[in-house]
């Protein structure tokens, strides 16, 4: 056999591939990275994310943390291809649909607070975002 390795295509996978177009190597990129990891990972809790192509939500997450770290940015003109092709008003519904959550997730860790699961899944926690 071949001995192949199949693995679906996830929005984390989308973020290395954008960050490894990258000619900046600086904490600015770095920060941006991280955040827009972070933000694929509170968009696992979320049902709005599992119909958007995997692509599209990597993109969304770029821009909201591009919008948190809120610093001149310097992209060069390939990085910006990536953000702005087609589907632009999707990856703006899910660019709000990531701000509203990471938002959310502030203001819970901000108060100290946990909300209790009442059916033991985050999903019903995520609804107040809907």
């Amino acid at each position: 056999g071949l001995n192949w390795h199949l693995h679906p295509a996830t929005p984390h996978l989308f973020l290395e591939i954008f960050f490894s177009t990258s000619t900046d190597d600086d904490e600015l990129m770095t920060e941006i990275n991280e955040t827009a990891s972070y933000l694929l990972e509170l968009a696992v809790c979320d049902i709005y994310f599992i119909p958007k192509k995997p692509s599209l939500i990597a993109r969304a997450a770029i821009l909201v943390a591009m919008d948190i770290v809120a610093r001149p940015l310097r992209l060069n003109a390939m990085m910006e291809n990536l953000l702005v092709n087609d589907n632009c008003s999707m990856v703006e519904k899910c660019s709000v649909r990531l701000q509203q959550i990471y938002t959310l997730m502030i203001k819970q860790d901000t108060a100290q607070e946990i909300i209790p699961e009442s059916d033991g899944s985050i999903t019903s926690v995520l609804s107040v975002v809907s």
